[in-house]
């Protein structure tokens, strides 16, 4: 993952983060162990005002212990995995590539 391939398209994986469970770890680790040569990753965390169980510093911590280039983004609300995929288009530049929606339970 640490080189750009031209024969690879460009594709960022956007994981939406709301109050994520134990499995969150393994969530991580699957994501890491991704191969593809031209793969980078965004995560959005969407927060709900004063009811999560698992704080902002937690999760970032977690997911730079694993995927350290990733780009982890606040969301400051929670606006819904619609809302949150939808603030995608304001923060990736570029017309050339994908993008893999996940939310923060799942395993490639």
């Amino acid at each position: 993952m640490e080189t750009e391939t031209h024969s690879a398209p460009p594709v960022v994986a956007v994981v939406v983060v709301h109050e994520p469970g134990d499995w969150f770890g393994e969530t991580l680790d699957a994501l890491a162990a991704q191969d593809y040569p031209n793969l980078r990753f965004l995560f959005l965390v969407a927060e709900d005002a004063g009811a999560s169980n698992v704080p902002l510093e937690s999760i970032e911590e977690a997911i730079a212990d694993r995927l350290p280039k990733a780009f982890v983004r606040s969301l400051g609300s929670n606006p819904g995995f619609a809302g949150a995929a939808n603030e995608v288009g304001r923060l990736v530049e570029g017309q050339n590539g994908f993008f893999l929606f996940c939310h923060d339970d799942i395993a490639p």
